[in-house]
């Protein structure tokens, strides 16, 4: 995160629509700030924002999660401009989400950069976890897969016992 001077100090994170700020520690503020990253305009969807905090709100507590493999930053709340037309919207968004800090020794893994693509170097539609992992085949793809969801059954089937 980088620190910025201003009358409030505030962190930015490297997806630069997600601030934080010391007057409301534990909370951080994903704003719908149009820039292009790749290929896309990043802005946040009205429908982004109403989903987030009912799934965070109704979901999540419904979902067996075991907190020890995986952390789920929860959507507290959302505010859109309302309006028909969803071009308008996009750009007058923001949600409010509970900040995981990661404790030392402990990795951060987004699970939305599994999708997400078309970084500048990249082939397009080439995602950044296909191109550091060197999966540039569909076995290569299906073997990583595989690996990811053994560990995960056998994290998972060693805290139920």
């Amino acid at each position: 995160m980088r620190q910025h001077s201003s009358l409030t100090k505030i962190l930015v994170e490297t997806f630069f629509r997600t601030v934080e700020t010391p007057e409301f520690p534990g909370l951080a503020f994903k704003l719908a700030v149009g820039v292009r990253i790749s290929s896309a305009l990043r802005t946040i969807s009205h429908f982004t924002a109403n989903f987030g905090p009912r799934f965070s709100k109704e979901i999540l507590p419904r979902l067996a999660v075991n907190s020890e493999i995986l952390r789920i930053e929860k959507e507290t709340s959302s505010a859109v401009y309302r309006t028909p037309d969803p071009d308008v919207a996009k750009h007058f968004t923001a949600v409010i989400r509970e900040k995981y800090c990661v404790p030392d020794g402990e990795a951060l893994i987004v699970v939305a950069a599994l999708l997400d693509t078309d970084y500048a170097g990249f082939p397009q539609g080439v995602s950044a976890v296909e191109r550091v992992f060197e999966l540039n085949s569909e076995d290569k793809k299906e073997a990583f897969l595989d690996r990811c969801i053994l560990f995960l059954l056998y994290r998972v089937t060693l805290t139920m016992f």
